[in-house]
C-alpha cells in the first residue's frame, strides 16, 4: 500500500473499529446492567458486575474486529486473542477503576440518580456508560499496535533497539 493511502486506511480502521466498540460497549452496558440493576445477582459488588460485563464486551470486540477490520496474520488467531486478552485485561481494569470514580463523583454532587433533559438517570449507570466511552482512548491505539500486529513482546524489543540505536 503506498503512503498516500496509510492515513485513509487508519481512518477507516478506526471507524470501523469504533463501530464495533460500539457494539462492544452495547454488549458491556447491557450485560452490567442485568448484573447491577436487574438484581440477578444482588450481592455482586458493583466493580466486579462493571469487570464482568467489560469482559463481556471483549468477546464481542476481538470477534469483529478479527473477522473483519484488521487484517494483520503474520501471527495466529489465538497469538492475536492472547495479546488482546493481556490489553482488554488493562482496559477492564481503566474501565472499572474509572467506574467507580466517576461513580463517586456522581454520587457526591448528583446523589444516586439525577435529571438529564427530563430523564432520571441512575448514577452507576452514567458512571459506567462514561467509563466505557473514555476506555476507548485506551483500547484503539493499544489494540492496532499490539493486539493486531506483532504483539506486546515485539512491539518492546522494536522500541529497545531504536532507543539503543540513539545512545
Amino acid at each position: 500500500m503506498s503512503e498516500a493511502g496509510k492515513p485513509a486506511l487508519r481512518a477507516k480502521e478506526l471507524a470501523v473499529f469504533l463501530l464495533f466498540g460500539g457494539l462492544a460497549a452495547v454488549t458491556n452496558l447491557l450485560v452490567g446492567w442485568q448484573l447491577y440493576a436487574r438484581g440477578f445477582f444482588p450481592h455482586l459488588p458493583y466493580w466486579c458486575a462493571t469487570a464482568i460485563a467489560a469482559t463481556s464486551g471483549l468477546f464481542v470486540n476481538f470477534g469483529l474486529n478479527y473477522a473483519f477490520n484488521f487484517k494483520y496474520r503474520d501471527r495466529s488467531v489465538l497469538q492475536q486473542f492472547s495479546t488482546f486478552c493481556i490489553v482488554s485485561l488493562i482496559g477492564v481494569g481503566i474501565t472499572s477503576a474509572l467506574s467507580n470514580g466517576i461513580l463517586s463523583i456522581l454520587n457526591t454532587y448528583a446523589g444516586p440518580a439525577f435529571h438529564l433533559g427530563g430523564v432520571a438517570v441512575r448514577s452507576v449507570f452514567a458512571a459506567h456508560f462514561g467509563a466505557v466511552g473514555l476506555t476507548v482512548l485506551y483500547s484503539f491505539p493499544a489494540h492496532k499496535c499490539m493486539s493486531f500486529n506483532m504483539g506486546i513482546r515485539a512491539q518492546l524489543q522494536h522500541v529497545y533497539a531504536q532507543i539503543s540505536e540513539r545512545t
